[in-house]
């Protein structure tokens, strides 16, 4: 219940950040105000990850869910930017799992979610959506959805100047596509 929990969300500036994760279990951890605290505890979720894909990735289904708890949580009223930023081997194993009947296909999946990134806000503010793809052996072997995957997840460029894709194969070239 949103008015009952203090921890999501809040009305006071600054940055906020949320994180979901797919181990066994789709686990969001709603956004909170970044401080030292609480950016402490989202080191300890990702330190702490086991990375593991045991039960296949539902990239399409994360991404759905957090659309939907971002935009129900309070936010300050002078928010200017909403960004999911995902972190992905670029494949999906497992959402129609979680959306039976609703969808029949992954790519019927994958259109609906890009028409929502495109099209629907947060706080009143269209969403920018990053996708960063860590191409695994996995991967390799069907490129070309991994490709369609990170493009259909991330936001469309205007000019050229904005990027929102990003293929990596090693953690020190995401380092170094964000400085």
């Amino acid at each position: 219940d949103q008015e009952s929990s203090e921890s999501e969300g809040g009305n006071e500036s600054g940055l906020y950040l949320g994180m979901s994760t797919f181990e066994r279990n789709l686990t969001y951890y709603p956004a909170h105000l970044i401080s030292e605290e609480t950016l402490e505890s989202y080191n300890d979720i990702v330190d702490n990850l086991e990375l593991t894909t045991l039960n296949g990735t539902v990239l399409y289904y994360s991404i759905d869910e957090d659309i939907t708890s971002m935009q129900s949580i309070t936010m300050p009223d002078d928010i200017f930017n909403v960004s999911i930023v995902t972190f992905t081997d670029g494949l999906d194993e497992g959402s129609l799992s979680y959306r039976r009947g609703v969808y029949k296909t992954k790519a019927e999946y994958l259109d609906a979610l890009h028409t929502r990134l495109a099209n629907e806000q947060v706080a009143g503010l269209p969403i920018k959506s990053y996708a960063i793809g860590l191409m695994g052996t996995d991967a390799q072997s069907n490129i070309d959805e991994f490709r369609t995957n990170l493009e259909k997840i991330a936001s469309t460029p205007v000019n050229d100047n904005e990027q929102y894709v990003y293929e990596i194969s090693s953690i020190n070239e995401l380092n170094s596509s964000f400085e």
